[in-house]
């Protein structure tokens, strides 16, 4: 993220208001039970929301949410570029930039923006038009605002092919599930099911309390320490070792349970653990124990991952502005529950699935640290630093 404060030395400043103008007053919003389906996307604070039958926009136009948007973890988003016929809600600004700015420049700028200083509110965040409008871009000429973007666009493109690759690595994982035991969903052969609960042999989370942090110690896994394939712990933050085997009382993570993330940016987030250390959980990190002899780790991984099962953990979320996912309604997960043998073997054949997995993702972490440092570097010292 950048701030008005880093911006380069050699450029002109000017605000949001003065190179673009706002066409709010043409964004309508549709109630859901409302929309006609039809070709054309419905666009909200956070992406495409829907698809409706008519448009209100044909141009090229940046987005940039006013409500609702990801403020605190712009990495999910808070400014896009749209083109073609559209209809944008009422939750995202519209604006169409003045001949002094390039589209995808400014889509750029904003995106790695830090709008918290003109935000509003506290449960659900605003950036209402007039602080928009109060916004400070960096505006170099518009040559090398056209090769940033460039530079920038090849970069997201880098990203968008390894999330692309791991995303067909789990459809193929869920495919191979399919082809051994039948959809989940519909459950073609009559598999037995149980709760998650009556399979495991705890479900329980992390440290409510905050902790006394220390420089040594043991190390405390916060969602944010959970990857998509393992525990982060050489960056977790530490509690005394008294501490952390008080807190291993209630929860003790060991290898092979499930880890998932219960709320925040990375909600439904999970992992096998895999290390042997000794480390505890925060609140937000939920602990799922399996039981071995009952379900394989890597079976119920996958199992859990499928849309419907996703779908079923967001529907214990909260409706309010934090979601969560309720242990409670975690136990009564309903999960498809073959022999241990043909699981075990499910197990085997995708670990060299998983093993791509593993690559792309360590790809896609080095693109996106790349991408970090490109964007740093064009925004606060320029193209020829």
């Amino acid at each position: 993220m950048i701030s008005h404060t880093s911006f380069r030395a050699d450029v002109p400043i000017v605000t949001l208001g003065d190179v673009v103008e706002f066409l709010d007053s043409k964004r309508k919003p549709i109630t859901e039970s409302e929309r006609v389906s039809g070709p054309y996307p419905y666009y909200g604070a956070n992406g495409i929301q829907d698809s409706v039958a008519e448009w209100i926009f044909d141009e090229e136009l940046v987005l940039l949410a006013e409500d609702g948007g990801h403020f605190e973890n712009p990495d999910r988003g808070v400014a896009y570029k749209i083109s073609g016929k559209s209809w944008v809600n009422n939750h995202a600004h519209v604006l169409r930039p003045t001949n002094e700015v390039h589209i995808d420049y400014l889509k750029h700028v904003l995106k790695n923006m830090d709008l918290m200083p003109y935000i509003t509110g506290s449960t659900r965040l605003k950036l209402n038009k007039s602080s928009a409008e109060r916004i400070k871009i960096p505006l170099p000429p518009f040559a090398e605002q056209q090769l940033t973007a460039a530079i920038l666009d090849k970069a997201d493109e880098i990203m968008r092919k390894r999330e692309q690759a791991i995303v067909k690595l789990d459809e193929l994982a869920q495919s191979t599930f399919v082809e051994m035991f039948g959809d989940p969903l519909t459950n073609p052969m009559q598999l037995p099911t149980a709760k998650l609960e009556e399979i495991t042999i705890k479900i329980t989370d992390g440290e409510h309390l905050n902790p006394k942090f220390t420089e040594y110690g043991m190390p405390i896994v916060m969602a944010g320490n959970v990857l998509e394939n393992d525990v982060e712990l050489t960056l977790a933050k530490k509690v005394s070792t008294e501490d952390g085997h008080k807190f291993r009382k209630k929860c003790k993570p060991e290898k092979n349970d499930l880890l998932l993330v219960s709320r925040g940016a990375t909600i439904g987030r999970m992992t096998i653990v895999k290390s042997s250390d000794e480390f505890c959980l925060m609140g937000s990190v939920i602990l799922i124990k399996v039981n071995l002899s009952k379900v394989n780790p890597t079976y119920l991984t996958t199992l859990l991952k499928f849309p419907h099962m996703r779908s079923a953990l967001y529907k214990t979320s909260g409706s309010s502005a934090q979601q969560a996912i309720y242990l409670k309604d975690l136990k009564n997960q309903t999960c498809l529950l073959p022999d241990i043998i043909n699981q075990n073997k499910f197990g085997e054949k995708i670990k060299s699935i998983n093993l791509a997995r593993k690559l792309q993702i360590e790809s896609l972490h080095q693109s996106c640290n790349l991408s970090s440092s490109l964007q740093h570097q064009v925004f606060t010292t320029g193209l020829n630093a």
